[in-house]
């Protein structure tokens, strides 16, 4: 994930932590309607703050709000942006996701809902590309690749690499070996570029299926850019089916006691570290004194080190806009 401490403001505490989420792309089409969004969420947050709680008398973050549309880019390359702003903390988040609307929230801890996008989304990965000009190693995040490992063993180039089996299966043995060893050190697992045919001969070779989640067609004239945001796309999709199925068993369990539906019920679980899995509608149109409940749980659960997932309405069906799975 980029460089932000997500640790360190899941765990922030403090007494006006201010929240501010926006799209950056549509439906910003201009930097001027963005700049004036984000002064006037900042001012809303000031509002807010000046109206709530006491603050001690040496708090610089009504300050730091007014200076904050001067100070803070606008990517309109993302979808959008989360500021979190206390005494002791100014971070910037960019993602690739919208967010469902411009948001502000002040509270005693931060909103974890934008990061929790991000990172429920996130992949760190390895692509194996395998084609007629021989094998390479990439490693990548979402649609970037960072780097080509080019050591003792990568890349593989046809004819110019001593030691190796020059029979295909051989080969992809003793390929599979050299990407075991270094899934046990990094836990990268690899995404593999190849064509059908190519893939299913090296797949006839791997000791565990699971340490290739993916695999992903090249095309001619493929760029590093163009495999890497196929890689992404495969697996967010493998990620979404797997959150539908996780969503789908917190239906079932509904009714059996197993998972929680009631907002009180949820949030005293939740305090408890009961929270397994946590559902929430993406796009619920929920009051300010829930939604600052809805935050509470979902710190609750994050604490605990519970799962927490956002769902569309067509998906959570009879849990309505919220739902938690109890800890077995």
């Amino acid at each position: 994930m980029e460089t932000i401490d997500f640790k360190g403001i899941a765990s922030h505490r403090g007494t006006s932590c201010v929240t501010i989420s926006m799209n950056t792309a549509a439906p910003c089409t201009t930097p001027d309607h963005c700049a004036t969004e984000l002064a006037r969420l900042a001012a809303q947050a000031g509002v807010m703050i000046q109206e709530g709680a006491d603050l001690p008398g040496d708090t610089t973050v009504p300050e730091k709000l007014q200076l904050l549309p001067a100070e803070v880019a606008i990517h309109h390359e993302f979808g959008s942006m989360s500021i979190f702003l206390s005494e002791g903390v100014r971070e910037v988040l960019y993602s690739p996701f919208p967010v469902p609307q411009n948001r502000v929230q002040v509270a005693d801890r931060f909103d974890l809902r934008p990061l929790i996008e991000v990172s429920n989304n996130f992949c760190d990965y390895n692509i194996l590309l395998l084609d007629h000009k021989g094998v390479r190693l990439l490693h990548a995040q979402n649609d970037k690749v960072l780097s080509e490992t080019k050591d003792g063993f990568f890349p593989l180039v046809p004819g110019s690499s001593p030691g190796l089996p020059k029979d295909i299966p051989g080969l992809f043995d003793s390929l599979d070996r050299e990407l075991i060893t270094r899934f046990n050190t990094s836990r990268l697992r690899y995404v593999i570029a190849a064509s059908p045919a190519m893939y299913s001969r090296y797949m006839q070779a791997a000791r565990f299926a699971s340490v290739y989640p993916a695999h992903i067609t090249l095309k001619a004239g493929h760029s590093y850019h163009n495999i890497a945001n196929a890689a992404w796309s495969e697996l967010l999709s493998r990620k979404d089916k797997l959150r539908a199925h996780l969503i789908a068993m917190v239906k079932d369990l509904a009714g059996t006691g197993g998972a929680l539906t009631v907002l009180p019920d949820i949030l005293e679980a939740s305090q408890q570290g009961r929270g397994d899995i946590l559902v929430v509608d993406h796009d619920a149109a929920i009051t300010p004194e829930d939604e600052k409940i809805y935050c509470d749980i979902i710190w609750n659960v994050v604490k605990h080190r519970g799962k927490v997932l956002f769902g569309q309405a067509g998906e959570m069906g009879t849990l309505g806009s919220i739902a938690m799975k109890l800890c077995s």
